[in-house]
């Protein structure tokens, strides 16, 4: 499948863009030399490349908006709105996945695997970017954000041998594990890494660093509770005591957590948070038994996240 799409969303020097899918499975058991197999009901290979085209944003975020101002010589002035820039090269977001994977049935469909191999690009994600205030707007939107998702998942299930007798005992065992990995690859104005502390993140200070995990939140080392203002160091060259902040005037006392001044300018600041660790697992997994005697059933399932 090809595909060529435009939206009203993209900005007008984008144009179109090309959406390519492509998919091939290959049965083995249909093959003659596999015929003899008798352990094996179904064997299977499968591929899947494509990239799809998700319109995100408005027409807004593209040309701007514009609102009525007041009026002048008795005419009615329409002004521009300064709180968003437009963007004309503003892009759909894009979605490019590749899948290998296999399926099999074996002894008489008793043993059943599942392999997946997946690498997901996720680009021209939008970022409200902060523009200097010399430029007359607040912000302007942008698609500067991309990141990668790669990793492997596994099933395989197990089963009692069929019956046509319901009294009879039977019963299902079923694992699934998955290892998944996200990298992110871009950041704004190429930019190393960047960190954000607004409402997008609860005004909890996240750190985004390109090749790493997307989602990195930051603390400050606390390492107890001043018991006294004396307690507190003073930067000689000032005289007074640590400071919260650039410029706020906010200085720690009695009672306030003792943060580690990391890089020693006796502030506390984005420069002395430190990496707590991301909330994505490692490793996913599970486990289900299902047991049938007669009119009773059981049923358990156990996960598992590393």
């Amino acid at each position: 499948q090809y595909r060529v799409d435009a939206t009203s969303t993209n900005g007008p020097n984008i144009g179109s863009k090309k959406s390519p899918n492509i998919s091939a499975r290959w049965n083995m058991q249909n093959e003659k030399w596999t015929k003899s197999w008798k352990w094996m009901n179904e064997s299977s290979f499968r591929f899947s490349y494509g990239t799809t085209l998700v319109p995100t944003g408005t027409i807004f975020d593209v040309y701007g908006k514009f609102n009525p101002g007041s009026n002048y010589n008795g005419q009615q002035t329409i002004v521009s709105d300064f709180s968003n820039a437009p963007n004309v090269n503003f892009k759909s977001y894009t979605n490019t996945s590749f899948d290998l994977g296999y399926e099999g049935t074996f002894l008489n469909n008793r043993l059943s695997l599942m392999y997946d191999f997946y690498y997901i690009s996720e680009d021209n994600q939008t970022y409200a970017n902060t523009l200097a205030n010399t430029t007359g707007y607040a912000q302007i939107t942008t698609n500067d954000v991309s990141l990668v998702s790669y990793g492997n998942e596994f099933t395989v299930s197990f089963r009692s041998a069929p019956s046509s007798d319901e009294n009879k005992l039977s019963w299902n065992i079923s694992a699934n594990a998955a290892l998944n990995k996200n990298v992110l690859t871009k950041l704004p104005d190429n930019a190393r890494q960047l960190i954000k502390n607004d409402e997008t993140t609860d005004y909890f200070p996240v750190l985004y660093r390109v090749g790493n995990n997307p989602l990195q939140t930051m603390v400050y080392n606390t390492v107890g509770v001043y018991p006294t203002n004396g307690a507190v160091a003073v930067d000689p060259l000032t005289g007074r005591p640590i400071q919260v902040g650039v410029g706020t005037n906010v200085f720690l006392g009695a009672g306030d957590p003792r943060w580690t001044d990391l890089n020693g300018d006796y502030i506390i600041d984005d420069n002395d948070l430190l990496v707590l660790g991301n909330p994505m697992p490692k490793v996913t997994g599970g486990l289900t038994f299902y047991l049938k005697y007669k009119q009773w059933s059981l049923n358990t399932n156990v996960s598992a996240t590393l």
